[in-house]
């Protein structure tokens, strides 16, 4: 009974695993779709296929995300100047003389996509930052973003030949995502650049799971699975049976 109980766990385990595989490319998807989309609008409403005014960034916003005109709201239109300027400056691109505070297409396509994300996942971001920001300053500063991923990492379903494996969030981990995804350079993360951050931390977990050889097992651990919750963890345990796996906790090294 208990061994069917187990088998019945790991293979909703294995089914949560595909949905999330499909939810990913699904993301991947639609995120190319509202690019080329972006890129289509870009076409129509410039002149010369190269440069977009500022006072037309609601239009493409509106036509892009196939919402209402003035739907928008001002602080999201906002973000989508202020990171394809910056971006537009980061590629050393400089509009012509009569089209001062033009954007070009490229950056304007990026924070476009940025912004899709953000609005699309509006809800589940609202709900990060109302449980993890708290200072309610609009950002998750680096113990709030590290104390989020470490809350993540333990419902997340990872596993390395068949053994379930939890990734240890470092201060490194912190200072790479940061670097990554902070594109208002404030050393913390903003709603907008939430789900990038969470990008960065996935594509990091998988280098991980993907070179063991840089990763050391801090301890381990073999959890009877026929027990519900976390209540009988046998520490160094030699023994392994059907009811049982084994968990190991791990540390990236950095050398």
């Amino acid at each position: 009974m208990a061994a069917a109980s187990s088998a019945g766990r790991w293979r909703d385990q294995e089914a949560r695993a595909k949905e999330h595989a499909v939810l990913r490319k699904k993301a991947s998807h639609n995120r190319r779709v509202l690019k080329e989309r972006t890129g289509e609008k870009f076409d129509d409403l410039s002149d010369d296929g190269e440069w977009l005014l500022e006072s037309q960034i609601n239009d493409l916003l509106a036509l892009a995300m196939m919402r209402k005109e003035g739907s928008l709201h001002p602080d999201a239109v906002q973000l989508v100047v202020d990171t394809a300027h910056r971006l537009q400056e980061k590629d050393g691109l400089t509009p012509p003389d009569d089209k001062k505070g033009a954007m070009a297409k490229e950056p304007l396509m990026k924070a476009v996509k940025q912004y899709g994300e953000y609005i699309k996942n509006g809800r589940q971001i609202d709900a990060a930052f109302q449980k993890y920001d708290k200072e309610q300053d609009g950002y998750l500063s680096r113990k709030e973003l590290m104390k989020l991923l470490q809350d993540r990492e333990l419902k997340a379903n990872r596993a390395k030949r068949g053994v379930a494996i939890r990734l240890m969030v470092t201060e490194e981990d912190i200072d790479w995502i940061i670097e990554e995804s902070d594109a208002d350079h404030t050393g913390k993360i903003n709603h907008a650049e939430y789900l990038p951050a969470i990008a960065a931390w996935e594509e990091l977990a998988q280098m991980k799971l993907e070179h063991p050889d840089k990763c050391i097992i801090l301890d381990y651990f073999y959890w009877n699975i026929s027990v519900d919750g976390w209540c009988s963890l046998e520490k160094k345990a030699t023994k392994y049976n059907q009811e049982s796996r084994m968990l190991l906790i791990l540390q990236y090294a950095e050398n």
